[in-house]
């Protein structure tokens, strides 16, 4: 008889990697600020982030922050899954940033990250 896929695998490893980045916020962020970071995702998957923090380098400005994790990087490539809803957010506000975070050896690492501005510009449009 068919399976239905597991999916519950991927959401510990996505939420141990955003789990991470917030772990990151608090000891980079003044104390005062802390209360006003937010891990919308754990109630809210549609908004195309999963964290709102305020910004390390702006003062009074909030980040989103969308966390993407995978604990396989083959040929020293990061493949993930970026969906519509989180790409189209992500070019239409440049507070929205893509953050990879690599589990090696059992231990998460910040790859880096990229603001939607930066996203290669396809060659040409296609529809399918």
């Amino acid at each position: 008889s068919p399976k239905k896929f597991d999916n519950s695998a991927l959401v510990a490893l996505g939420l141990s990697g955003e789990e991470f980045v917030i772990e990151k916020l608090y000891e980079i962020l003044d104390e005062e600020l802390h209360p006003k970071i937010k891990h919308v995702s754990l109630n809210d998957d549609t908004l195309g982030y999963d964290i709102i923090s305020p910004s390390t380098t702006k003062d009074s400005c909030n980040s989103f922050l969308e966390v993407k994790t995978s604990s396989r990087a083959l040929d020293n490539t990061f493949r993930l899954y970026l969906s519509r809803n989180e790409f189209n957010v992500g070019i239409q506000d440049p507070r929205w940033s893509l953050i990879g975070v690599l589990i090696k050896d059992g231990s998460p690492h910040i790859l880096g990250h990229i603001k939607g501005h930066q996203f290669p510009k396809p060659l040409s449009r296609r529809r399918f």
